[in-house]
């Protein structure tokens, strides 16, 4: 499809730039401060908006592409969680704190309306990967004692992540990786082959050699799993549920940080049970005992938004506790805060992305099934989708895979425009 051809999706060539130039800022701010995010966040739901009225009164009308199962998971979800005000022990502030941790799911819907095209899904997803780029360099550069002023993270050069925390930054790592290997055809196209499996392997020895998040080890491993499995014959695919395992134990004999990392489970559970929460594991290992706690309290609707740290202490019956805002455990956050109904909710948006994936073309397919695993084992350690940053990254993710891998479909009544005047570098 060429440019001008996406841009007849769009009432006017201002409407095809707002909105691309909307979704560029995000697709680039996603790897950087969460400042950014917050701000392209916002510019993306004030052109959402904008462009909606136009196209609400417009005549004749634009036909865009059906909403997605995804998109009506997200608002049936959301509605749910706004409900829940009506109920919630939380105080004020943290009703606005919860919604707006909730509504950064609507990322997902407000940039698949904005990408109309495969095309103009592409360029965000290249922009994106630009971004990724530059933040693995940089932590090359700090691994390597090369000065990187630009990185802002307090522990930039002891932990080599420039932007992000130990946490966030491999799993950011791991999904780009997965988009690079599922679209290997287009980067080819765009690099040299010999760049993108330079960049590949990068990717791959900076999670494994230098990162030290277990979440990023763990994303890791589980994206060389699914490609695996696609890679391999369907005769013998049931032995890709072993690289795992293969694939775990040799990193604890080759790599050092995987390694101390596996090891220091141990020590913190053994802390746990001897009721010392200083680690990070015996930490989630007490919000985890004592969410469960509070489910078995109000199991149906839960305790509404915003509720989670008082719940928490609730559940506690006097005991001393810790001061925490979530179980750090997305399953654990939406059952107490939603009740049963919304962990349902929750379960919902993953299946609908499931179901979503399985209408788009192959490598889209394949992508967004791989991080929305990821996506569902990294809820089990922590709320990837109401951190602000890593929430918006998956988020985009999403969106964008929803749209490049989109079938497509003549659009009957779309209204095309008057190209004259375009500079020739829009043009193609």
């Amino acid at each position: 499809m060429t440019l001008e051809t996406e841009k007849t999706l769009f009432r006017t060539s201002f409407d095809f730039r707002l909105a691309s130039t909307a979704v560029a800022c995000l697709a680039f701010s996603i790897n950087f401060g969460v400042a950014l995010v917050s701000l392209s966040c916002l510019l993306i739901l004030l052109v959402s908006i904008y462009i909606w009225l136009g196209e609400k009164f417009s005549t004749p009308k634009i036909e865009l592409r059906k909403i997605t199962a995804t998109a009506w998971a997200i608002f049936i979800s959301l509605a749910w969680i706004y409900l829940s005000t009506t109920w919630t022990i939380s105080t004020s502030d943290q009703i606005g704190i919860g919604l707006m941790r909730y509504s950064r799911l609507l990322v997902i819907p407000f940039v698949y309306y904005l990408l109309r095209t495969p095309e103009q899904g592409f360029r965000m997803i290249t922009i994106w990967v630009y971004g990724q780029l530059f933040v693995l360099l940089s932590s090359y550069m700090l691994w390597l004692g090369i000065p990187a002023p630009w990185a802002l993270e307090p522990s930039a050069t002891t932990n080599y992540t420039p932007y992000s925390s130990t946490l966030e930054t491999p799993i950011m790592s791991a999904l780009m990786f997965s988009v690079l290997w599922f679209f290997k055809d287009y980067f080819k196209k765009q690099w040299n082959p010999w760049v993108l499996y330079l960049t590949m392997g990068l990717t791959l020895f900076n999670i494994f050699f230098i990162m030290i998040g277990r979440s990023g080890f763990l994303s890791m491993i589980l994206v060389l799993t699914f490609i695996a499995w696609w890679l391999i014959s369907k005769k013998y695919r049931w032995f890709v549920l072993l690289l795992p395992f293969v694939l775990g134990f040799s990193l604890f004999l080759a790599s050092p940080k995987f390694h101390d990392r596996v090891i220091s489970i141990y020590s913190d559970v053994t802390e746990f049970q001897q009721g010392k929460l200083e680690s990070s594991q015996a930490t989630r290992l007490e919000f985890w005992k004592r969410s469960a706690q509070a489910v078995v309290e109000k199991p149906i609707i839960g305790y509404g938004v915003g509720s989670w740290p008082l719940a928490y202490q609730l559940a506690l019956k006097g005991e001393v506790g810790m001061k925490a805002d979530s179980p750090h455990q997305q399953y654990f956050l939406w059952w107490v805060e939603g009740g049963t109904i919304g962990l349902i909710c929750l379960l919902g948006i993953f299946a609908a992305i499931y179901k979503d994936s399985l209408a788009l073309e192959e490598s889209a397919g394949r992508a967004l099934i791989t991080v929305l695993a990821v996506l569902c084992v990294v809820s089990l350690m922590n709320c990837p989708l109401e951190g602000a940053g890593i929430s918006e990254y998956f988020c985009f993710v999403i969106a964008a895979l929803l749209c490049v891998g989109a079938k497509p479909r003549p659009h009957r009544s779309a209204r095309p425009f008057n190209l004259q005047g375009i500079p020739g570098a829009m043009r193609g």
